[in-house]
């Protein structure tokens, strides 16, 4: 079939034309009607403070990844950047090298809940999450920063360093402290001129023994491991607060912590 617009056009009848208008005058009505009896305060995930302070410590801890993940730099080498006038002549393979995914703490609003951490290869990230009064779902934004691959994060330069990525995307979690799915996106402009692209990375649920065997890597090696989310975390008290109650004999459900024996 040749998909031709005014051959398409002519093929629809008057009748099947009048049929569809109709149609959507209805669903129009019906949702005025849906409008106007709804109240928004009906409406679940907005000025809840109370409800997302129940759950915002169930997103602190490692979210162990799922798979490699998929990121697709466009970075000047084989693939010409997005702004060269040669773009595009192929794509990018995709790369990995992501690590766990770390939230350090998170802290509740009255339309959602606000975490930092690190992910990726190392960047850091701070977002904000909420239960979507449309779809349900726990969803967020996610803002990203990350120094050039030369920075040092042990004995970091004085000055901040000459290259910084910085991304946007989503934070999409299944549930609170469940698994993770984000997705970012950065130009080149936003790294300075270093790459531009986009990047997805699943992680599996808060897990204790995640965390506790990130943990104990530090005392096994003669050098300190700065990509494990204890190092990362060493600065948030609820980061450590959430690995006391991972080694504690018996799970201390008051705390709003989650992962125990997972």
């Amino acid at each position: 079939m040749k998909l031709v617009q005014g051959a398409l056009v002519a093929s629809l009848s008057a009748a099947s034309l009048s049929t569809s208008l109709s149609a959507a005058r209805e669903v129009g009505r019906g949702r005025r009607r849906m409008d106007a009896d709804y109240d928004l305060e009906d409406l679940v995930g907005l000025d809840d403070e109370a409800g997302y302070a129940e759950v915002a410590r169930k997103f602190v801890g490692i979210n162990p990844l799922n798979g490699i993940g998929s990121g697709f730099p466009v970075i000047g080498d084989e693939v010409p950047r997005i702004t060269s006038p040669e773009f595009p002549m192929r794509a990018p393979f995709s790369n990995d090298g992501r690590n766990d995914m770390c939230t350090c703490d998170c802290k509740p609003s009255p339309d959602g809940v606000g975490c930092v951490g690190y992910g990726a290869i190392q960047f850091r990230w701070s977002n904000m999450l909420w239960k979507d009064p449309v779809s349900g779902d726990w969803d967020g934004r996610m803002q990203c920063w990350q120094p050039d691959p030369e920075f040092d994060p042990v004995d970091p330069m004085p000055m901040p360093p000459p290259n910084e990525f910085n991304f946007l995307g989503s934070d999409r979690r299944i549930y609170p402290g469940g698994p993770v799915i984000f997705v970012i996106a950065g130009t080149d402009d936003m790294t300075t001129n270093d790459l531009s692209g986009v990047f997805r990375q699943g992680h599996d649920a808060v897990s204790c023994r995640a965390g506790l065997s990130d943990y104990f890597r530090n005392d096994q090696g003669a050098e300190v491991d700065t990509t494990t989310c204890a190092y990362r975390c060493r600065n948030a008290d609820t980061y450590i607060e959430w690995l006391e109650y991972c080694a504690a004999d018996e799970e201390d459900t008051s705390l709003g912590f989650s992962g125990y024996d997972m």
